[in-house]
């Protein structure tokens, strides 16, 4: 968002006294719908039409979406050029259900060979829709999972990973001062890393091993 900011800066869309004037819009006079609707066409002319991978333009703005749906949009982070190289498909079918390394859509089409499911379940995750063992796995009235006491959400080590199983993260339900992506994303790498470190020390060991074995093969000879 910051970047849009500079951009609408840079482009005199964007000034103190506008921002000013639109922070002082009450909602639901004409005067509000209008600053909505010159946002929308502002962040419009900086969309990029994907209707032909399989991504509809929304019905509202950018800002409408936000005011009347509560959406909050995205920016792009590298999607867009891996959607048109064709690293990442879009499928338009929904979601119905696992086997044990594919996804079933609804549509009856099926995604093989999965290493990984990523489930965005959105500001109402509704987790116990897909999950087996929901009172295992779940529990109501904890704080800092970013969506309020009365859902169910995930029991962690606070730090996205699942205190029931270590191999099932829930990316997204731990927050820090500093925000939820930055937190997401130093917990990726250090999970990573992690992996990264015990690889190392297993190649380390069976190098060892082998050395091991060379020189007493060698000394026995």
């Amino acid at each position: 968002m910051g970047y849009t900011a500079r951009l609408g800066q840079f482009l005199g869309k964007l000034t103190e006294e506008q921002a000013y004037a639109d922070w002082s819009c009450v909602f639901g006079t004409d005067q509000f719908q209008k600053a909505v609707e010159r946002k929308d066409t502002f962040m419009s002319s900086l969309a990029i039409d994907l209707s032909k991978h399989g991504i509809d333009r929304p019905p509202v703005g950018f800002q409408a979406a936000n005011v009347k749906e509560g959406r909050i949009g995205t920016f792009d982070q590298g999607a867009i050029h891996m959607i048109r190289r064709g690293r990442i498909a879009v499928c338009r079918g929904r979601f119905a259900a696992l086997g044990a390394s594919e996804a079933l859509l609804d549509d009856g089409s099926r995604l093989e060979g999965l290493g990984a499911v990523v489930l965005a379940t959105g500001f109402q995750p509704k987790l116990e829709e897909f999950i087996a063992e929901p009172e295992r796995f779940l529990e109501r009235g904890q704080e800092g999972k970013g969506c309020g006491l009365g859902y169910l959400t995930p029991r962690t080590d606070g730090r996205c990973r699942s205190t029931i199983d270590d191999s099932l993260f829930f990316v997204g339900f731990d927050h820090a001062a500093k925000g939820t992506h930055r937190h997401t994303d130093k917990q990726t790498r250090r999970h990573k890393h992690t992996q990264t470190q015990t690889h190392k020390h297993t190649d380390t060991q069976t190098h060892r091993r082998t050395e091991t074995n060379r020189h007493t093969e060698t000394h026995r000879d």
